[in-house]
């Protein structure tokens, strides 16, 4: 990296081998290209403001660019007086770097180092801001480089939430502007039409209609389609601002949906949903609606998928009356993609290259290898999945019939839940379908929806269709078991009390396979799933693939939801299964899924005392007072823990009853330091939060009326904290003695 940075001594070296004299033969040719000691060490005696003015603007690359990279953090410990005279004038020649990638890192800088002048706060600061920091922006949004210019667009429409509104068309609208009128770079005008649909909220809809509007309606008009294309990217947001807008823009829309070139209409398709968002319900109907017919029907497979990717998005954000038939068979018709009937694939078996659009040629398979070969990404091709999609990369699938079907899966919940559970039977195909699909990162998204469907479709269908599903993904790779796992009390909840309390061994099956206790549970789970399934089940995975490297992950799920399947089950249910299953998470053997489950004792002992029930609700309280008397101290250490999250919920602090507190209170006497230190630590917290409900307490006049706190029903907490503020353990000392300040404030 620093051959660059000393490409002038290495010039200097070369040419004087030529002349009279050079020396020739005295020199290792090698020598100028290796940095010397000198060159890539750092003196220890600069601090950080010296550091960064010296190497941010070096010869060596790395450091310029390692330098860089330390400008916003050094301007917030340096303070505002020292940034602004030293570090900000730095960015106007760091802006000119002959490397990009230190260019592209000072956009990064120059946003961060706004934000810490509008912290500031002062007019020093924010003029600071607007003449120094700014204007770099304008020489990076120039940049030769796709990568800085990128990078400079991001952080300016940052930036921009950090400039008065006053200022805003001087400052900030200038200088996109400055990019749309640039006729002789198309580059520019590309990124000026990102640059007016991201900083649209931040205009308002006064400076989109005078402005903004016009521009972008003149760039759908460019001669150039790469710029035609952009714009129809790029309208969303504009619309959302200021509705009157679609008076001007959806013409331009309009007419750039029937461009001659595919890869603008394919533009428009893939902005459709969000276009429809932001406009009126009735534009939707009237306008956009016989748009996206037109692009089903388009003679480009490339226009049809990339409307499809964004069809479920679409048809959500329609009035119900408008969910026909004709529009969930062409969602559904997705899922068939591998199918060349699919209405994606036949169209007149036309490819991208019909039509001339691009300056391809060679049809599909054409574009295909070229996005194979790098040429073109997915996503850009595309333009992604709904919003919080990755398309591409370890995350989702990378050719396109399966790239349909994920998109399929992941608006499947929005389509169902917009049609209704009386019209799952034209859905239910499709459906087991996504589930079964041979890509994991399908099933993937099928498993984190499985309980939205549940609460779409009711108790019956999620017994007989998705309950089996749920079964098969307890079953699946890690990724999809995870998912299932995430939601189950979700979606346990939609089942029928019945349907409820029948299944609830399923729960103990899978934590006895997450423990490795119980290996009959592979069995179990298989047969399951083979007989609830039948022919739905074909294809789908049953293999124990989970890793022993997951298996405490996928114990902590369970008991983060522990207390979820407290309220869920019946009471004997609860004492029969729950209650021992929760034992068995808080005497875990990782601590992070002991933790967790701290969350379940509150709501079963709350549970176990209103049933009042065989005396089910002593016999908890001896179970959790036996980690109290354990001979391991890391057992008693658990047992304050647990005993801290009940005081320290505001729901459930009742449940500490006085037979609990007691032994609570007693680990403040503990022989062994760990144990006293938990201790002291617990009851900080417990101060501290009493500190604050008296603080909003009496704020509110209601001092008088709060609860007893916990020193007020223990005033044996006090004793304690006085002895442990003795304690021969430094570490307890100090934290004791703060915590009793704090109750004496």
């Amino acid at each position: 990296m620093w051959t660059r940075g000393l490409s002038a001594r290495s010039a200097a070296a070369g040419s004087g081998g030529g002349g009279p004299g050079g020396g020739h033969g005295e020199h290792d040719p090698d020598e100028a290209l290796t940095p010397t000691f000198e060159d890539l060490a750092i003196d220890p005696g600069l601090d950080d403001v010296d550091r960064v003015v010296r190497y941010a603007t070096g010869t060596v690359e790395l450091q310029r660019l390692v330098h860089v990279m330390m400008l916003s953090d050094t301007a917030r410990s340096a303070g505002f007086e020292t940034a602004a005279a030293r570090l900000f004038p730095l960015t106007r020649e760091i802006c000119r770097d002959q490397e990009p990638v230190v260019r592209q890192n000072l956009a990064t800088q120059l946003s961060a180092m706004c934000q810490f002048c509008s912290e500031v706060g002062t007019e020093e600061a924010y003029k600071a801001s607007i003449s120094m920091l700014v204007p770099t922006f304008r020489t990076l949004v120039l940049d030769g480089v796709d990568d800085v210019r990128e990078a400079a667009s991001i952080h300016l429409i940052k930036s921009a939430a950090h400039v008065r509104e006053g200022d805003l068309m001087e400052h900030i609208l200038s200088i996109v502007l400055e990019l749309a009128h640039d006729e002789g770079n198309e580059k520019l005008r590309i990124t000026s039409a990102g640059l007016l649909n991201g900083l649209a909220p931040r205009f308002g809809p006064e400076l989109c209609q005078q402005f903004v509007v016009p521009e972008l309606v003149s760039l759908s008009q460019d001669p150039s389609f790469k710029v035609r294309k952009a714009v129809a990217l790029s309208m969303d947001k504009i619309m959302r601002v200021a509705h009157t807008c679609s008076v001007r823009l959806l013409p331009a829309y309009e007419r750039l949906s029937k461009d001659s070139i595919w890869g603008v209409r394919k533009a428009c398709a893939d902005s459709l949903a969000l276009l429809a968002e932001g406009v009126d319900e009735s534009d939707r109907v009237s306008r956009l609606l016989p748009l996206m017919r037109r692009f089903v029907r388009d003679n480009s497979k490339w226009v049809r998928g990339a409307l499809s990717q964004r069809l479920g998005r679409f048809i959500a954000c329609l009035p119900e009356d408008q969910i026909t038939d004709e529009l969930l068979d062409l969602f559904l018709g997705m899922a068939d993609i591998h199918s060349p009937s699919c209405w994606i694939n036949s169209n007149n078996g036309a490819g991208p290259g019909s039509n001339g659009g691009n300056n391809a040629s060679g049809g599909a398979s054409a574009k295909r290898a070229s996005y194979a070969s790098g040429g073109d990404s997915l996503r850009s091709s595309f333009g992604g999945p709904p919003e919080g999609v990755l398309v591409g990369g370890q995350n989702a699938p990378n050719d396109f019939a399966n790239n349909i079907m994920y998109c399929c899966a992941f608006s499947f919940p929005a389509v169902v839940l917009k049609a209704g559970a009386g019209r799952w039977l034209k859905l239910q195909r499709t459906f087991f379908t996504l589930v079964n699909c041979d890509n994991q990162l399908v099933r993937r998204v099928m498993a984190y929806s499985l309980h939205e469907l549940a609460k779409i479709l009711g108790p019956a269908i999620t017994e007989t269709d998705l309950l089996p599903v749920l079964v098969a993904f307890l079953r699946d790779v890690d990724q999809v078991k995870t998912g299932t796992l995430l939601s189950m009390s979700q979606f346990y909840s939609c089942l029928a009390n019945s349907a409820r309390e029948a299944r609830v061994q399923l729960l103990v099956d899978v934590f006895d396979e997450a423990s490795a206790r119980n290996r009959s549970a592979s069995m179990t789970i298989n047969e399951l799933t083979i007989g609830a399934m039948g022919a739905n089940a074909v294809g789908m995975p049953v293999a124990n693939l989970t890793s022993a490297t997951n298996r405490w992950r996928f114990r902590k799920i369970i008991a983060s939801q522990m207390a979820d399947f407290v309220a869920l089950f019946s009471v004997s249910t609860t004492v029969k299964y729950i209650v021992p299953l929760g034992g068995r998470l808080l005497h875990d053997d990782v601590y992070e899924v002991r933790e967790a489950a701290h969350s379940m004792v509150g709501p079963c002992l709350r549970r176990l005392r209103e049933a009042d029930e065989n005396n089910n609700y002593q016999n908890f309280q001896d179970s959790l007072l036996t980690l109290a008397r354990a001979r391991s101290y890391a057992d008693r250490q658990h047992y304050v823990l647990i005993c801290s999250s009940l005081v320290l919920s505001s729901q459930y602090r009742d449940e500490l009853t006085d037979y609990l507190g007691a032994a609570f209170l007693d680990c403040a006497m503990d022989p062994v330091a760990n144990v006293r230190l938990a201790c002291i630590r617990s009851l900080a917290k417990i101060a501290e939060q009493r500190v604050e409900e008296d603080t909003a307490a009496d704020l509110a006049g209601e001092l008088s009326h709060r609860p007893p706190s916990f020193f007020e029903r223990f005033p044996a907490a006090i004793g304690a904290l006085e002895s442990l503020a003795r304690d021969q353990d430094r570490e307890v000392v100090t934290i004791a003695r703060n915590a009793l300040a704090l109750m004496h404030l």
